[in-house]
């Protein structure tokens, strides 16, 4: 499923451990939506923070941010997107070792397992064990919603 910027995806994000800290960034949005003021995408901007993850709108855009790193630019987030980058934060520090080791786009870890799943067979048996291990880890992750 994919998501735009909305109440919904705000939703699926506070469910999901993010924070909003709009009132940093830009207050007057952040008391608008704390007032109970409907959210309205086309003239608010808002942002979520998760350790070190940020997820910004600005207006109808969603930038994913990961240690002061853009990620993600673009009107629509997927589910995949969404959960990979949920699952980096709250993988094992094993899991999290293996995937620092190939410098991996936070948002695109599904991406990176389908690929490398396809060529298994030619790697190393240490890293089959732990792509098979991440695999694991990674399908039985579920994204509140």
């Amino acid at each position: 499923m994919d998501y735009e910027v909305s109440q919904k995806l705000v939703n699926i994000l506070l469910r999901n451990g993010f924070v909003e800290k709009e009132g940093n960034v830009n207050p007057s949005h952040w008391i608008s939506s704390q007032v109970g003021r409907r959210y309205d995408p086309d003239t608010m901007s808002r942002s979520f923070r998760l350790g070190r993850f940020l997820i910004v709108f600005t207006h109808k855009r969603i930038n994913g941010i990961y240690q002061n790193r853009k990620f993600l630019d673009t009107p629509i987030i997927t589910d995949r997107q969404l959960r990979s980058a949920l699952f980096y934060h709250s993988a094992t520090g094993n899991d999290r070792l293996f995937m620092a080791k190939f410098h991996l786009n936070p948002f695109s870890l599904a991406d990176f397992i389908d690929r490398s799943v396809q060529y298994i067979d030619v790697e190393p048996i240490a890293f089959q064990l732990q792509l098979t291990r991440l695999k694991v880890h990674f399908d039985a992750f579920k994204l509140v919603k």
